[in-house]
């Protein structure tokens, strides 16, 4: 039912809603208010809806006809943890309902690997303490689309959404969650069929150390809102980049809370300042990782010591002379991120 309203409404306003049953029937006033334009037979099974009713009064509606808006809990979708089908804002899971729905890419169920899902969809669910008191899951997906959207625009807002990537390798969709894992291999100079190419900056135009943007949630009334912009401290902005104070915008629209949208600022804030990136040419024991792994990578020459970087990407390179190799792009990566 709908929440209290102020006295100047009674008897100018009713709201009645149905929630989508498969047997339900049609609202009984709204027939009788409809002269016969709303009968017994539009019961609309499987499909939410409410019924508003106005009176026109110029004292209580002033401004003329409202707007009217309601928040709904969205589609059932899928967890292959549970294999149970139900309601859940875990944005790991609303990813992976996007990419095997009709309406998306419409993957087979065997085009995705479920282990990677439920791995982050793990993570998202997890429960984090606000600097306010209190708990809010990770990260969570609430949010509307229209279906004529480009899909890859939706997959990449819905990934941003929980600061994490997604890819495609030997004929799945895998995904990861914004959270740092422990690395699951070390490698050497042992490892290396070529020099390593290391870029140790970003380019200016690819630097920032600040990111804002805008939410859309319960605090903004649902509408796009600015959260808290994230940035480096004073210290670090004059003295690395000389005082330049540069800034990003990263929008969330399926992100509802300004704390959960200052999370995942922060965490691509943190990414680009660990600015180092590898290219390296390694031996087959190079196979045994995939993207989104957190390696640990000695090397005299660099002054490095089981540092650490996360896999961007992974390709198998037959060099024709007998020789097989596999080529990694590495960015430097920390628990601090």
């Amino acid at each position: 039912q709908p929440s209290v309203k102020p006295d100047k409404y009674d008897g100018k306003v009713s709201v009645q809603q149905v929630r989508g049953s498969d047997t339900q029937s049609a609202i009984s006033s709204l027939t009788s208010q409809s002269a016969g334009l709303w009968s017994t037979d539009h019961r609309l099974q499987g499909i939410a809806y409410i019924y508003v009713r106005l009176e026109f009064d110029r004292e209580t509606f002033p401004q003329g006809e409202p707007s009217i808006s309601a928040v709904v809990k969205g589609k059932k979708v899928y967890n292959p943890n549970t294999a149970s089908t139900a309601w859940s804002a875990n944005a790991a899971l609303c990813l992976r309902d996007y990419l095997t729905s009709d309406y998306g890419i419409n993957a087979d169920s065997d085009e995705i690997d479920d282990t990677s899902f439920i791995t982050a969809m793990k993570v998202c669910d997890e429960d984090v303490a606000l600097a306010v008191g209190g708990t809010e899951k990770r990260y969570e997906i609430n949010g509307s689309f229209t279906t004529g959207t480009q899909p890859d625009k939706i997959i990449d807002t819905m990934t941003k959404s929980m600061a994490g990537s997604i890819w495609y390798a030997q004929g799945k969709f895998r995904a990861k969650a914004g959270a740092y894992t422990t690395p699951v291999y070390t490698f050497d100079e042992n490892d290396l069929r070529g020099n390593l190419q290391i870029q140790t900056r970003r380019s200016r135009q690819e630097n920032f150390n600040i990111v804002n943007g805008k939410f859309k949630g319960e605090e903004g009334n649902w509408i796009n809102t600015d959260y808290p912009e994230v940035r480096l401290s004073a210290s670090t902005i004059t003295d690395i980049d000389n005082g330049d104070e540069i800034k990003t915008s990263l929008n969330l629209p399926y992100t509802s809370t300004s704390t959960m949208a200052q999370r995942v600022a922060k965490v691509l804030l943190g990414r680009n300042r660990e600015q180092i990136v590898v290219n390296a040419k390694m031996g087959l024991r190079a196979m045994q990782v995939q993207v989104g792994d957190v390696i640990k990578l000695t090397n005299t020459r660099a002054g490095w010591t089981e540092k650490t970087f996360e896999v961007l990407s992974w390709q198998f390179a037959p060099t024709g002379d007998t020789m097989l190799e596999v080529n990694l792009t590495l960015g430097e990566t920390s628990a601090a991120v």
